[in-house]
């Protein structure tokens, strides 16, 4: 399966006090650990990963894995989660075992991911406090156990998890702005222009094939798609809240050719540009 078709199923949640070393554990479903407070170090898959305030580890079924305190009353938000909801009737918490006595047979079966495969063992990721907000709410659903928390739960956990893709994609710079994010930025502020991937390497000082990896990464989409998808949004914008003309609209968002210009927005939208007409 592709990461963009999760659909997690929080089994538990819960803030955890740890002030002694835990034992070797193995789970069987999947783990995620949020330092919220104090320092840590937690050995997965046969590596060390030191956990600092507000970094996240995400924890697969079968992996096998130890949590060690290196603070009194290190604090941490953990959830017992799958990627879906396959195993949803599993509603109470499904205890791990050593690993001596784990039974492979009894894992909660999963599709490997395809795109973002460290997901299939161990993600380690620092700084997550942009999405601290997400747990927090997937915490207070689980616990409310009200008609449509899983999935409330769920859709907030899939928020962080996607949050966490997007890091390993490319982590976050310091003052937690990507080169990524000031591209697309940029991008939105200069729709006029006639922008290329060497008009970007020069601007942001990176090679070209590297601005156009990171687009493709981010989007899905080459930079002249994507870059045409920020003209056509803001074309029918202007359609719907303006009497600009489309001819006059297409010159707005730096199409040359009207004709281009109404072939490609019938392209994306799949409709002419007179259907967003203003009433």
């Amino acid at each position: 399966m592709e990461f963009r078709e999760i659909h997690p199923y929080v089994r538990f949640a819960r803030h955890m006090l740890y002030d002694i070393r835990k034992p070797v554990l193995c789970p069987y479903d999947c783990r995620l650990f949020f330092m919220e407070e104090g320092n840590a170090c937690i050995t997965a898959d046969g590596t060390d990963y030191q956990l600092s305030k507000d970094d996240a580890l995400v924890v697969h079924s079968g992996v096998v894995y130890r949590v060690s305190p290196e603070n009194p009353q290190t604090k941490i938000l953990a959830f017992n989660f799958d990627f879906t909801f396959d195993h949803s009737a599993l509603t109470i918490p499904i205890p791990p075992d050593s690993p001596e006595a784990f039974e492979q047979t009894n894992i909660l079966s999963f599709e490997p991911f395809s795109d973002i495969t460290a997901f299939n063992r161990v993600v380690f990721v620092r700084d997550m406090s942009m999405g601290y907000e997400l747990l927090t709410e997937a915490h207070r659903e689980y616990k409310k156990n009200l008609y449509f928390s899983d999935t409330l739960a769920g859709a907030s956990l899939g928020q962080f998890l996607a949050l966490c893709a997007r890091q390993q994609a490319e982590p976050v710079a310091e003052g937690g702005v990507t080169v990524t994010d000031r591209i697309i930025s940029y991008l939105h502020k200069n729709y006029q222009k006639n922008i290329t991937n060497e008009s970007l390497a020069k601007e942001f000082n990176y090679h070209p094939n590297y601005i156009s990896s990171l687009i493709r990464t981010r989007t899905g989409m080459s930079l002249h798609r994507y870059f045409l998808h920020i003209r056509v949004r803001r074309a029918i914008t202007l359609l719907e809240t303006t009497d600009l003309s489309v001819t006059e609209i297409a010159r707005e968002v730096g199409f040359c050719d009207v004709s281009y210009f109404s072939n490609y927005f019938r392209k994306v939208t799949g409709r002419a540009p007179k259907y967003y007409r203003k009433k």
